[in-house]
């Protein structure tokens, strides 16, 4: 069965129009993967990264809707687009950060204070995100939250949405 041609459509199911992200990839180098797409793919490599950033925008980082396409956005968009062109599968990959506490082999034993951050966007992406000032709230402009080494209550400035309400020693 043949798919029906997509339609792309700026605010309801893409941050760009396609003729802009042809001036994008005009410019970039290292798009072979991005033009070998039919047409209509790339349509839906649009839409599906246009999707990918928004449900990670609102639900992983909640900053809400975007109404605002700025060219950092449309950056972004075209990159995650040309990462999904590289492979249909990174459309499905999870994110790559770890829980792993420590790991031991033989007498060497490797322990971490924290987890290890990851996300599920190539690190360009990531970049125009944060030059474009949308996760500002998210990765800190000079504020956010820090606790550290007491077993006492923590308080935190008007960015805390969690419920901790006692400390770790009750």
């Amino acid at each position: 069965m043949a798919q029906n041609s997509p339609a792309l459509v700026l605010g309801t199911n893409s941050f760009i129009k396609f003729a802009d992200a042809q001036v994008y990839f005009s410019g970039r180098f290292g798009v072979a993967d991005w033009l070998a797409l039919s047409g209509d793919d790339q349509y839906r490599a649009l839409i599906t990264a246009s999707h990918k950033i928004n449900f990670m925008l609102k639900d992983e980082f909640k900053l809400g809707t975007i109404t605002t396409y700025s060219d950092q956005l449309k950056n972004a968009t075209c990159e995650m687009a040309l990462y999904l062109a590289s492979d249909s599968a990174n459309s499905d990959l999870a994110n790559t950060g770890s829980n792993i506490k420590s790991i031991v082999a033989d007498t060497v034993k490797l322990e971490y204070f924290s987890p290890v951050s990851g996300t599920k966007f190539p690190q360009m992406v990531m970049d125009f995100l944060i030059d474009g000032e949308l996760m500002d709230s998210v990765i800190g402009s000079g504020g956010g939250m820090i606790a550290s080494g007491t077993d006492g209550l923590s308080s935190f400035d008007s960015c805390d949405s969690l419920t901790v309400s006692s400390g770790l020693g009750s």
